[in-house]
């Protein structure tokens, strides 16, 4: 086999709530930032309107990409949920005009030259739950997509019955950043 999956997950290390050691996935704030497997469909307004709990939990695919591997802790304290990680993975790829790209599908045919490379990955986010209102913040340090510092900013406010205002603001993508302002009822 050319790929292997392996977690140790564990609820029960004091002082945190989760660790997972190994191969993992994470999401945070909106989405935009971190969401594997749970990516948004659109960007339209009524898919935002969910909240998106800060979590980790153990990679089970046989993809090899769209996870990590390495460390990752989830804690909860009082009104604040935050999750962090690192992780080091290597990949296969091919470099194309000076590029490394990543292969995505798996199949790795002998007619192709592939090289490895590293992943460096490490992040933080948190969540604070103050009545009403919902306040998201994540920061990813990324080696990998050219990208140093990613970031997305965001809160939640549901101010009466059904009525809710958004708003995210996000690097995710340096050459425009995104902001979206979402008001639903």
């Amino acid at each position: 086999a050319d790929h292997a999956v392996f977690t140790l997950s564990s609820d029960q290390v004091p002082g945190v709530d989760k660790l997972l050691i190994g191969d993992f996935n994470l999401r945070w704030g909106a989405g935009f930032l971190q969401s594997q497997n749970t990516r948004r469909s659109s960007l339209n307004p009524t898919s935002l309107t969910s909240r998106i709990l800060p979590n980790i939990r153990p990679h089970y695919s046989t993809r090899e990409t769209d996870y990590f591997h390495g460390l990752a802790i989830e804690k909860q304290m009082n009104s604040l949920n935050t999750v962090m990680f690192a992780s080091k993975r290597r990949t296969l790829g091919q470099v194309k005009d000076g590029t490394f790209r990543e292969d995505t599908d798996g199949i790795h045919s002998a007619d192709r030259t592939y090289e490895s490379q590293s992943i460096i990955d490490f992040g933080f986010a948190g969540i604070y739950d103050w009545r009403t209102l919902t306040l998201y913040s994540a920061v990813r340090m990324n080696s990998f997509e050219g990208k140093s510092t990613q970031y997305e900013l965001g809160a939640h406010w549901q101010y009466s019955g059904n009525q809710l205002f958004q708003i995210f603001i996000d690097n995710f993508n340096p050459a425009r950043n995104q902001s979206i302002i979402n008001w639903y009822y």
